[in-house]
């Protein structure tokens, strides 16, 4: 369920998200993704980010948003 998603949201993304992407842009994308694919069944992601001195992982873009990356090279 979660890889899937996973590998999907990475394969396609979202024209409107970021053209990067944090791990909480991930657990956003991929949740809504599989709450219109598996309903009531679905297992959510979750991010725990610890607090650390220098600010907060979960909101460090890591992920290249390949749906923005192709939508801007076209304009």
């Amino acid at each position: 369920m979660f890889t899937g998603a996973l590998l999907d949201v990475l394969r396609r993304v979202d024209p409107t998200a970021p053209s990067w992407l944090t791990l909480d842009d991930l657990r956003r994308l991929i949740g809504s993704q599989l709450r219109e694919r598996f309903k009531n069944e679905a297992v959510l992601p979750q991010v725990h980010a610890p607090q650390q001195r220098k600010g907060r992982l979960d909101l460090v873009p890591l992920f290249q948003n390949p749906a923005r990356q192709f939508g801007e090279a076209a304009l």
